[in-house]
C-alpha cells in the first residue's frame, strides 16, 4: 500500500473557512472522485507550522491580502517571522522543446481566422486527471460545437483518450490536442483568451503572469481554495460546478445552501453541457468583460510585488538581512577567531 493514504481522514459536512477564503463545506475540498482522501498540505502544516522559525509564502497581499495579514499577526504573537515573496513565476525563456512550433502555428492560424483572445486552452497540469472523465469529454465537445477554437494538453499519465475523442480532434480544424504543451508559450500568445484549468497554484500564477483568466475545473489539494478566492473574493474567474463527481463532489455546495430544489446542480452530463453553453455565452458578454478586467487588474497588482519597493522584493530583502547576512557575519567572526 502506498504511503500517501496515511493522510486519509473522515470528511464531514461542517463549514470550513479561513481569513480571505469564502465558506465551504469540508466535502467541497474534494470535488472529484480520487483515491486519496485528505490533504497532505494541511497535515504537513499542522505538524510543522508552529515549530519553525517562520514562513516564506509564495503569494502576496494583492492575492491573499486578508490571509496574509492574519498570518503575519499570528506569527508575530509567537515571535516568528513571515515573508510573502510571491509570485514565484517568471516569463519562460526561449524554448526549443518539441511541440512548441506546432501549437504556436495553430494559434497563429486561429488568430487570423477568429481573432485575438478567441482560443480556449485546457489543461489540468502534469498529474491531476478525473477518474471518470466523461464530463471532460462533454466540456470539450460543447466548446468545439460552439465554434470556439480549443487547445487541449493532457500530460497526466492517468489520461486515456477514447477513439471517438481522438477522432473529434483529428477531424476538427479548430482543435489541437497534445500530451505535452508549452503552457507559457500558449498563455502568452495573443490568440489565447481563456484557460480551463484545475486551479493549481503554478497554473494560477502563470495565468496571472500573462493575464489569461481561468474557467476552473478543480480536482483537489489547494485548488478548491484557489478557485473560491479568485471567483468570489476577486470576482475574476468562472467555475464549472456540474463537472463535480464522486461521493463528496456531488453533494450540495455551500453556495447553494439556501437555493430552491429546482436550482440545485444535478451533476449530470446533460447539466454539464448546459453549464458550458451558459459559460461560453458569459465569456462574450458583460460578465465576461468584467471578469477579464478584474483578472487583469489582479494580475498587475500581483506581479508588481517585485518592483522597486514592492512587497515581494522588500520581504526577500528582510529575510536575507535577518538570516543570510547574520550567518555570514557569524561565519566571518568565527574565521577571525580561528
Amino acid at each position: 500500500m502506498p504511503m500517501m493514504p496515511r493522510f486519509a481522514k473522515e470528511i464531514t459536512d461542517k463549514v470550513v473557512s479561513a481569513p480571505g477564503v469564502p465558506a465551504l463545506y469540508e466535502y467541497e475540498l474534494f470535488p472529484q472522485k480520487i483515491d486519496l482522501v485528505g490533504n497532505i498540505f494541511v497535515e504537513i502544516a499542522h505538524r510543522y507550522v508552529t515549530t519553525c522559525n517562520g514562513m516564506i509564502i509564495a503569494s502576496s497581499s494583492a492575492y491573499d491580502g486578508e490571509a496574509i495579514h492574519a498570518l503575519e499577526k499570528w506569527y508575530g504573537t509567537m515571535g516568528q517571522v513571515f515573508y510573502p515573496v510571491g509570485p514565484l513565476s517568471l516569463p519562460e525563456p526561449p524554448c526549443k522543446r518539441k511541440g512548441k512550433q506546432e501549437v504556436v502555428e495553430f494559434l497563429d492560424k486561429m488568430q487570423g481566422r477568429c481573432g485575438e483572445k478567441s482560443v480556449i486552452y485546457m489543461s489540468f497540469g502534469t498529474f491531476f486527471w478525473p477518474s471518470n472523465p466523461e464530463k471532460v469529454w462533454a466540456v470539450m465537445e460543447e466548446i468545439l460545437a460552439s465554434g470556439t477554437p480549443l487547445v487541449w494538453a493532457h500530460p497526466s499519465p492517468l489520461c486515456q483518450i477514447p477513439e471517438d475523442i481522438q477522432k473529434m480532434f483529428q477531424d476538427s480544424e479548430i482543435a489541437f490536442e497534445t500530451q505535452w504543451a508549452p503552457q507559457e508559450a500558449i498563455l502568452s500568445h495573443p490568440a489565447t483568451g481563456w484557460f480551463v484549468s484545475h486551479g493549481g497554484w503554478n497554473s494560477t500564477q502563470e495565468a496571472m503572469l500573462y493575464g489569461v483568466p481561468q474557467i476552473f475545473y478543480p480536482q483537489g489539494a489547494d485548488q478548491p481554495y484557489n478557485v473560491a478566492k479568485v471567483q468570489f473574493i476577486h470576482k475574476a474567474g468562472f467555475e464549472l460546478i456540474e463537472v463535480r463527481t464522486g461521493e463528496y463532489g456531488t453533494r450540495v455546495p455551500y453556495r447553494f445552501k439556501d437555493a430552491d430544489l429546482k436550482d440545485l446542480p444535478t451533476f449530470t452530463i446533460k447539466a454539464v453541457r448546459k453549464e458550458v453553453q451558459d459559460v461560453l455565452k458569459k465569456l462574450k458578454g458583460e460578465e465576461g468583460l468584467m471578469v477579464r478586467k478584474n483578472f487583469e487588474k489582479l494580475s498587475k497588482e500581483f506581479y508588481s510585488g517585485w518592483d522597486e519597493g514592492g512587497e515581494a522584493r522588500e520581504s526577500l530583502n528582510a529575510f536575507l538581512r535577518k538570516f543570510v547576512d547574520s550567518y555570514i557575519w557569524m561565519d566571518t567572526q568565527g574565521s577571525r577567531e580561528d
